[in-house]
């Protein structure tokens, strides 16, 4: 199995939605705007986005630039390997190898 953006269309299987900006903005004006809240509550209504907030779909993001996901991403190819996913790994491995000290922008997280 290869990753969403290595089989041609360059985008991934997700994407993030900020939702520090979104509530930092919605402190800025009192509410969000008008068109970013319909936006949302149009994507929310229609299954787009998963908040993560039940144990069934809980999630945890990791941007490559930070500073603890590359041994993080080194780990999950390993256990692919083990089960035997070898294309997966490879993809994982291809990440990591760009991911942590070896991002130019690397941070700790925040």
């Amino acid at each position: 199995m290869k990753f969403d953006r290595n089989q041609g269309s360059g985008t991934g299987k997700y994407a993030l939605l900020h939702l520090r900006k979104l509530s930092q903005l919605e402190g800025r004006h009192g509410a969000l705007p008008a068109d970013i809240s319909k936006a949302v509550r149009t994507l929310a209504d229609a299954g787009l986005i998963d908040w993560g907030d039940d144990k069934e779909n809980d999630f945890f993001v990791m941007r490559t630039r930070d500073i603890y996901s590359r041994p993080s991403l080194l780990a999950y190819a390993g256990a692919a390997m083990e089960d035997g996913n070898d294309e997966w790994a490879r993809e994982v491995l291809s990440l990591a190898s760009k991911a942590g000290h070896l991002h130019p922008h690397c941070k700790r997280p925040d």
